[in-house]
């Protein structure tokens, strides 16, 4: 007779056979029995029945389709039968098997089988995205382990299948598993911003590896409202790979968990370690040909990185008087920071073939955000594309009709007018963007400079439009000024 633990729950057993000598007792009595006569011994025989689990299938399952797929692919009969255990419970079917899996399930005798399918029952493979992967990857990660899985009672890596499911239901997240990968959420339910910016994402590392969603969740929400959080798995083990990444729909909120999580202890005095993800959407892309306007360029870059949002170039009037329309780079702004890591990739991979030439690629430094509050009381306009020879009281001429001006400030082929009112500002804005003034076209939009001087909005301009930044490889940005500066930091590089 196999030792029964009255103590254990229903869940915990698995067809364990037990013959007429024995005491029933033994087991607990919310536990379901079959009787039938061993036909060699003769002996009345009972089964404990597993949850779902029990390889005496009704004629139902046996007469039907599905069994007579399985046994066509060439899988065992009795490993066939078992397998229609699984598709009764409706977290997966037939269609979910495809070759790959079903080629992977040959393999197995019929008392891996049985296993098997308790620890696939007992896992969260409802939330899987495709289904036979993760069965794959499942089988694989149970081959690799078996030595773990002697007894029923046990389970493959993942979270409490119940606590997950009270989070899921409490919060109305959603949770999407893939081989090697785990997202939760990814928006939040009615959550009507845009993706996560710079600065919303938080890199979690020294996480224990058998922790899950039922334990990250409950610690991460603390801080604020969840974007998602994506856990890589290690398909070897099935535990996680002891880091994950973390987003909040708040800035502030991805600020304070990094902080916060630093000190937080998970075992034996062990800390998690954390920082801000850079999340870039922007890349800097040097050696451009400077015989191509911004459009050229958004063109080219197509072919290979979709995506694109936008590209900017900076061509001063000078170089448009001789045919030049950028300075030999530019900075290309993809939909998200997925878009443009894989872009960033591909275009140092394949960007050769774009100019018949190598070019240089980088993360561009993101632009500081400033809040809805703070840009609402701006009154000072960043003009781009002036001369480098118009004179600071000619700019003044050409905005003074629009208001009070209180000063203007002009660097390297850009410059800040002060206005007294932002009505005033604004109207400049409207009507003065794309106008041709001091053979150029100039641009006009709200200066995102905190400093009331316009200093902190030159540097930035700078980077972004005028001397070269931030491409300077992993030792930092380093600065570039005066004229020629941007192609001496090039070939700088190339050196």
């Amino acid at each position: 007779m196999a030792e029964v633990n009255p103590n254990q729950n229903k869940e915990d057993y698995y067809e364990q056979p037990y013959d007429q000598g024995g005491d029933l007792s033994d087991y607990p009595e919310e536990l379901e029995s079959n009787e039938e006569v061993d036909q060699q011994s003769g002996k009345q025989m009972f089964y404990i029945v597993k949850n779902k689990v029990h390889s005496d299938l009704d004629g139902t399952l046996k007469e039907s389709n599905d069994l007579q797929k399985l046994l066509d692919r060439g899988i065992d009969e009795s490993v066939a039968e078992e397998l229609l255990w699984i598709f009764k419970t409706e977290d997966i079917v037939f269609d979910d098997l495809d070759e790959a899996a079903r080629k992977q399930m040959k393999t197995f005798s019929l008392d891996d089988v049985k296993l098997m399918i308790t620890l696939i029952l007992n896992s969260d493979v409802e939330y899987a995205v495709n289904k036979s992967a993760y069965l794959c990857y499942q089988m694989k990660v149970f081959i690799r382990n078996k030595c773990f899985y002697t007894d029923p009672s046990g389970s493959l890596p993942g979270p409490d299948k119940e606590k997950l499911r009270e989070i899921l239901k409490e919060t109305g997240y959603s949770l999407e598993i893939i081989p090697g990968y785990r997202k939760y959420g990814g928006p939040p339910p009615s959550y009507e911003g845009g993706l996560p910016r710079h600065g919303h994402e938080v890199n979690v590392g020294s996480i224990p590896k058998d922790w899950f969603e039922d334990k990250l969740v409950p610690l991460f929400q603390k801080f604020g409202t969840i974007y998602e959080i994506r856990l890589p798995i290690d398909i070897k083990s099935g535990y996680n790979k002891r880091y994950c990444f973390v987003s909040y729909c708040n800035k502030d909120s991805a600020q304070s968990a990094c902080c916060v999580l630093k000190k937080f202890e998970t075992r034996q005095g062990k800390k998690l370690r954390t920082n801000i993800r850079n999340t870039s959407t922007c890349l800097y892309v040097g050696k451009t040909p400077m015989y191509m306007s911004a459009e050229e360029l958004h063109k080219d870059f197509e072919k290979i990185t979709p995506g694109i949002k936008d590209v900017s170039v900076y061509c001063t009037p000078e170089m448009q008087e001789n045919n030049l329309k950028n300075k030999g780079y530019c900075f290309v702004e993809y939909e998200d920071h997925r878009q443009a890591s894989t872009a960033k990739e591909n275009l140092k991979k394949d960007g050769s073939s774009l100019f018949g030439h190598d070019i240089i690629v980088h993360w561009a430094e993101p632009r500081a955000e400033l809040d809805d509050e703070f840009m609402s009381k701006v009154k000072v306009v960043f003009v781009k594309n002036i001369s480098r020879c118009t004179k600071p009281d000619t700019v003044e001429t050409w905005f003074e009709r629009f208001g009070k001006i209180e000063k203007v400030h002009l660097a390297k082929g850009y410059g800040f007018v002060h206005f007294e009112n932002r009505e005033d500002a604004m109207r400049a804005i409207e009507e003065m963007n794309g106008r041709f003034y001091g053979k150029c076209i100039i641009e006009c939009s709200l200066s995102r400079s905190r400093d009331s001087t316009g200093r902190n909005q030159y540097s930035r301009r700078d980077r972004l439009y005028g001397g070269v930044t931030r491409v300077h490889r992993s030792h930092g940005a380093k600065r570039c000024r005066g004229r020629g500066g941007g192609s001496a930091l090039i070939r700088e590089i190339n050196n």
